[in-house]
């Protein structure tokens, strides 16, 4: 057999094969055999049929199927002779019998890249010390206290600290804020029953200070201009004058922070305990923050110590499905579909940079998988389908026949193999602690 592996950019090759006669005239005599074997041919015992009877009557079927495995047995032996990793056979093309029997064809691949491994055992990282403090436990607790807040009404004009809630109009040059910019969120140009926090940080800089001595019922004129820096930047250094109607003036009234306070939150529980269960909360939050810090270090140092070209579909589907997950993730969040269309080209490149980060990333602990011979155990296995069962309300038993029934029981394995792969550096890595402010994002 004649193998020719033609290698391109980007992961590609060209497979080219001839399959000598005498091969193919072994496949052609062992599947005219077996369809022998089978045929109802009229005036002959079954297996008694000649060659050329079986041959005319399922000639088509015969070739199709010697086709199909010359094919298989070609792409097999040139998988192991050039020690190929395929990922994907895109196209296989130009089947031909030639007149001496032989038979070609040509095969477009996906290869995986080749990927020279760095030192990963020892990669430097600084992993941000776990501490938490007094007045993070008591900032926590703060917020609680807001969710159990009482709003009093009051007869009396507005002062810092108080509430409002107002009905307003923006207009930036005496045009409709959304006239002049449509794609800004609505909230910034108008509202209805919107609550402000007399402080000033609340809304837009100046925007309740210029409420400051106003009584309910009352409407009046404030303008507020924006920093160079403003997050928007359509609106850095507008002016947008608002008519602002003030609907009612509210005090806020927090529970005190006692056992009460407490058996709010959970019945039985003490602020004793409440206390120490926040503790335990923020200890936990900055330990797998601490644990994100060094992972994100070291996918960062192998993706800069490994150069390697990769496939371009495998990219491309990624960049898709990262496109996907960014466009979900803006109409969750209540942006239009115009709104996102004009950010399309934005989109898109931000998605196509992530993947192929990710693609590369893949690859490299993949190289580290099959290096370290990392395997995912059977009750590795059973326990990522029994949390899988559990997240998506089903059985595990009902989970398995499922994954099984779509071959996915191997995407499974692989999944916490590559998890494994990242435990594994992670324990290898050369960690030095620093304090929470200076670690690397």
């Amino acid at each position: 057999m004649n193998i020719i592996v033609e290698r391109q950019p980007n992961c590609q090759a060209l497979l080219k094969v001839e399959v000598p006669s005498d091969a193919v005239l072994q496949e052609r005599q062992q599947l005219v055999k077996a369809f022998s074997q089978q045929a109802r041919i009229p005036g002959f015992r079954p297996g008694k049929a000649p060659a050329a009877v079986i041959q005319k009557k399922y000639g088509k079927e015969i070739a199709a199927e010697t086709e199909e495995r010359l094919i298989g047995q070609a792409y097999r032996e040139a998988v192991a002779q050039e020690k190929l990793r395929v990922l994907n056979v895109r196209d296989v093309r130009e089947q031909t019998f030639h007149s001496d029997e032989s038979f070609s064809f040509e095969a477009e691949l996906t290869l995986a890249p080749e990927i020279i491994l760095p030192e990963y055992k020892g990669i430097p990282v600084e992993k941000p010390k776990v501490e938490v403090t007094e007045a993070q436990v008591e900032k926590t607790i703060e917020g609680m206290r807001q969710r159990f807040a009482n709003y009093e009404d009051l007869e009396r004009s507005l002062a810092m600290d108080d509430f409002a809630t107002v009905d307003f109009q923006g207009k930036i040059e005496g045009a409709p804020v959304k006239e002049g910019f449509p794609d800004l969120p609505d909230y910034l140009d108008h509202a209805e029953d919107f609550w402000v926090r007399m402080d000033e940080e609340s809304f837009l800089p100046g925007f309740a200070k210029g409420l400051e001595g106003a009584s309910a019922g009352e409407t009046l004129s404030v303008s507020v201009t924006l920093a160079d820096d403003f997050y928007l930047e359509a609106l850095q250094g507008k002016t947008i004058d608002y008519e602002v109607t003030i609907k009612s003036v509210k005090a806020q009234r927090l529970p005190e922070v006692d056992d009460a306070f407490a058996g709010q939150l959970r019945e039985g529980l003490t602020l004793e305990a409440l206390r120490s269960d926040v503790r335990e909360q923020l200890e936990a939050e900055a330990t797998r923050k601490a644990d994100q810090a060094v992972e994100n270090q070291i996918m960062a140092y192998l993706d800069s110590k490994v150069a390697a070209e990769l496939p371009e579909d495998i990219v491309a589907s990624e960049t898709q499905a990262q496109v996907n997950e960014m466009v979900n993730y803006g109409l969750e969040q209540g942006f239009q579909n115009e709104q996102i269309q004009k950010q399309e080209e934005d989109i898109v490149n931000t998605a196509s940079e992530r993947a192929r980060t990710s693609v590369k990333t893949n690859f490299i602990l993949q190289r580290i998988l099959q290096e370290e011979k990392i395997e995912a155990s059977e009750a590795e296995l059973k326990q990522r389908i029994m949390l899988m069962a559990l997240k998506e309300q089903s059985t595990p038993d009902k989970l398995m026949k499922q994954l099984e029934k779509e071959d996915r029981i191997g995407s499974v394995r692989h999944q916490i193999a590559l998890g494994k792969v990242v435990d594994f550096l992670k324990e290898n890595a050369s960690v030095t602690e620093v304090e929470p402010d200076s670690a690397p994002d």
